[in-house]
């Protein structure tokens, strides 16, 4: 569908909507509920006040691209609204139906951005995919019972749902492949499908256009955008994007080959869960503990793929992507992880953490040194609160 006061007259052909739809129908549809759960449409849940919440029962996603979208935010490119999943006597504003509103061509700024049809048209495939699982997620949320989910959580399964969709439409073979730099720079259509991930781990890592940003990645958090009150230093905008897509394409890695129906189901149940944030991580994939989540996840940022640096068949490791030679693609160190270093024989520094990030260390002491231990206390001699871990990775 197609808003009638859209600049252009006709967005997109009817030959380009219906290879769009092929894709959508055939690949990116059946991947994204495999991963997080069907459609629900018509089925009796009740909503507020006892009213049934009553979609239109035609088994389809409905798109509209519109002027609305471009109008609402610069940076916008599409949306879904959850209130369409309500019956209109509950929330007469809602459309009873499955919708994702599209950014529309825009080819001189009428409406704000410059958006040519060209650009538009190649990054609808993977748009879909990530707005489309915001549907998935509401629908488990809204009509089935599941908890609310963090927004980091939200988004960042959104944001891993257009790799898995890109590994289909890109004939990548599926998760666990160690994908590199060559896969990472393949393109669709004239689009770089996975792209905005790395470009969120590189400003979650410390890359602005001023150069690297002090104190990345600790003082960095995935944990909400500025908009939800973070204030690190890192660009906010896009934190609850990249970051935890990959914490979750980890979490898929280290535990979905042992989970009973593989790491679709990990993640549709995941995504279906009573818990929410951290300890839904926990309780669904049953680890002892979100430290060692966060301790195998920190460990993986800085030595996945890393020269010098083999973890061979570490179940711990990130086993779909090849991470470092992917980050490095950009040629600027400013995106990349550098953690601090010294080659003192008892080295002393001092770091804040916030949530979310670690501070990292690389230590190579002298040949010739005697035992050395390591203690690590707040600033005022205390031992480290309990929400914080301490991990070793020895390279030898």
């Amino acid at each position: 569908m197609e808003d009638i006061l859209n600049p252009v007259t006709e967005s997109f052909s009817t030959a380009e909507y219906t290879t769009l739809d092929a894709t959508f129908s055939n690949t990116t549809l059946p991947t994204l509920t495999n991963y997080f759960g069907d459609l629900v449409d018509s089925l009796p849940f009740l909503g507020l006040e006892g009213d049934t919440l009553g979609l239109d029962d035609d088994g389809r996603i409905g798109v509209l691209t519109t002027k609305a979208v471009n109008e609402k935010s610069s940076t916008l490119n599409g949306f879904v609204s959850g209130a369409d999943l309500w019956a209109t006597n509950s929330c007469p504003m809602s459309n009873q139906a499955e919708l994702y509103y599209a950014v529309a061509p825009d080819p001189t700024g009428v409406h704000g951005r410059v958006l040519s049809q060209e650009d538009q048209l190649a990054q609808f495939p993977k748009l879909m995919a990530h707005e489309v699982t915001h549907i998935l997620q509401r629908t488990q949320d809204y009509l089935r019972g599941a908890a609310s989910k963090a927004r980091w959580e939200l988004e960042g399964g959104a944001t891993l749902a257009e790799q898995l969709v890109g590994n289909a439409v890109l004939s990548h073979g599926g998760s666990g492949q160690n994908l590199g730099a060559t896969e990472f720079l393949q393109g669709y259509n004239g689009d770089q499908w996975y792209r905005s991930w790395a470009l969120d781990l590189r400003r979650y890592f410390g890359y602005s256009s001023a150069g690297k940003v002090e104190g990345a990645p600790e003082e960095c958090s995935f944990l909400g955008n500025e908009d939800d009150g973070n204030t690190d230093p890192c660009d906010t905008n896009r934190s609850v994007y990249g970051a935890p897509a990959i914490l979750l394409r980890f979490i898929l890695d280290k535990y979905g080959p042992g989970y009973t129906g593989g790491e679709s189901a990990l993640m549709r149940d995941l995504t279906s869960s009573a818990q929410t944030g951290y300890d839904n991580l926990v309780t669904t994939t049953g680890a002892s503990s979100i430290r060692l989540i966060q301790t195998l996840f920190g460990l993986n940022l800085y030595s996945d793929g890393r020269a010098g640096v083999t973890q061979g068949t570490n179940t711990s490791a990130l086993s779909s992507w090849n991470l470092t030679p992917i980050i490095e693609v950009f040629t600027s160190p400013w995106g990349q992880l550098q953690p601090y270093t010294s080659s003192d024989a008892a080295p002393t520094s001092s770091h804040s953490v916030r949530g979310g990030s670690a501070s990292y260390l690389e230590w190579e002491p002298p040949s010739s040194h005697a035992p050395t231990s390591l203690r690590i206390r707040t600033p005022a001699g205390d031992a480290l609160p309990s929400t914080m871990g301490m991990w070793i990775f020895r390279i030898q």
